[in-house]
């Protein structure tokens, strides 16, 4: 009987060791099984996210990822993409993969299918637009219209003014781009499909913009008393033809949509109207802060606020300031002079402008100032093209741009 218990007892002990074991290989398998389902997920996310990232024999069980935003800067550093990796609680191991994103083919939404240029380059003489369709620059140097493609950085000749004249105030639309030949100051446009040129106006003409299928233009009209008046004319895009809408005495002109913003003969008065027009009415007049002339005015952002930068005199200084219409704040940014403060562009973020020998750049959020770089003492009129920034001087012989990427400033009297 003594025999008998001690081996029942035994088969019971055999029998719990070999239950335990079991049990605890079933856990293993499982587990086993989980974790090799979640490094496939892993590898897979892994290699949608970044192709040069290698799988690890670690466990995993935190991942992280951390992509860098665009920044708003145009000349800020260069862009990277960093994505981290993180496993615990075995080990804890890192793989970082550096990508570089050129800033030289990004967009900005400044430009559109429906203007030609934006205000900024409009306001100072047009040398550059920007085709979105074909994403390229169109920019004009001494007598040639060149085309730069920044995606495979190639420049080709558009085409080249015959007449001894430079081109300016350079305006596209889907056919044509107008520009004004300073031979005869008068107002002419390239075909983009057939790449003929010809006369739109035999006039004095001193810029043009564009809005859909109406072309504004600051031109010289000879009435039938054979008297010259200097005013705004709209040209139709479509038909081909001058309205017969006439404003005189509009300066400054910046486009928004169908509204059209403005000074009175270089006045002291933001004015607004349709784009007909039609329907005038005042923004804002400043004469009892002193001021007796703006200079400059650039309707530099008009989304959730509408925003003018403007340089203007007192009797006693000429300043550059900004003014948020929408909740009517009025700031200084900088002083100046009337032959040193010049050249106002903006990219919707940023305003930039030449004072004395420097580029500078005015944050919009930030509100801070940074000179970008030194310039020439005869450097005039700068633009705006997504992330490149070019300028030029008051001749228009010279014209220069600055790499987004590098920084690097970079002469195009060779190209």
């Amino acid at each position: 009987m003594k025999k008998l218990v001690i081996f029942v007892l035994c088969l019971g002990i055999v029998f719990s060791i070999f239950g335990c074991d079991k049990k605890t290989s079933e856990t293993t398998t499982s587990t086993s099984s989980q974790l090799s389902t979640t490094e496939d997920d892993i590898l897979d996310t892994l290699t949608t996210i970044s192709p040069t990232i290698q799988s690890t024999s670690d466990s995993s069980t935190t991942i992280t990822t951390i992509i860098t935003t665009l920044s708003s800067t145009t000349l800020s550093p260069p862009l990277t993409k960093t994505t981290t990796i993180t496993t615990r609680p075995l080990t804890t191991t890192e793989l970082t993969t550096t990508e570089f994103i050129s800033l030289k083919t990004l967009e900005l939404p400044i430009h559109s299918i429906f203007s030609g240029n934006t205000n900024g380059n409009a306001n100072n003489q047009g040398l550059l637009v920007y085709d979105k369709t074909n994403h390229l620059h169109y920019y004009a140097l001494d007598s040639v219209v060149y085309a730069y493609n920044p995606e495979i950085e190639e420049t080709n000749v558009l085409f080249t003014l015959n007449d001894g004249g430079s081109i300016r105030n350079l305006c596209l639309s889907e056919t044509y781009l107008y520009f004004v030949s300073t031979n005869n100051l008068w107002m002419m446009k390239f075909n983009l499909e057939t790449r003929e040129i010809s006369t739109v106006y035999e006039g004095e003409t001193h810029y043009i913009s564009r809005y859909a299928h109406y072309v504004y233009t600051d031109i010289t009209k000879i009435d039938i008393y054979d008297v010259a008046t200097r005013g705004m004319g709209i040209f139709n895009d479509d038909d081909q033809v001058f309205f017969s809408y006439f404003n005189s005495g509009v300066t400054n002109l910046n486009i928004s949509g169908t509204m059209l913003f403005y000074n009175t003969n270089y006045g002291v008065t933001i004015n607004a109207m349709a784009s007909t027009f039609n329907g005038k009415t005042t923004v804002k007049g400043f004469s009892s802060q002193g001021f007796i002339e703006m200079e400059e005015l650039l309707l530099i952002r008009d989304n959730t606020v509408r925003e003018f930068a403007f340089i203007a005199s007192t009797t006693s200084e000429t300043a550059l300031y900004v003014y948020n219409s929408t909740d009517d704040i009025l700031e200084k940014v900088v002083t100046g002079s009337n032959s040193s403060l010049h050249s106002l562009n903006a990219d919707n973020k940023n305003l930039y402008f030449f004072n004395g020998g420097g580029l500078f750049r005015y944050s919009l959020e930030t509100k801070e100032l940074e000179k970008i770089t030194d310039v020439f003492p005869d450097t005039k009129y700068l633009y705006v093209i997504n992330y490149w920034l070019y300028f030029s001087n008051s001749d228009f012989s010279t014209l220069y741009r600055i790499d987004p990427d590098t920084k690097e400033l970079m002469s195009l009297l060779t190209v």
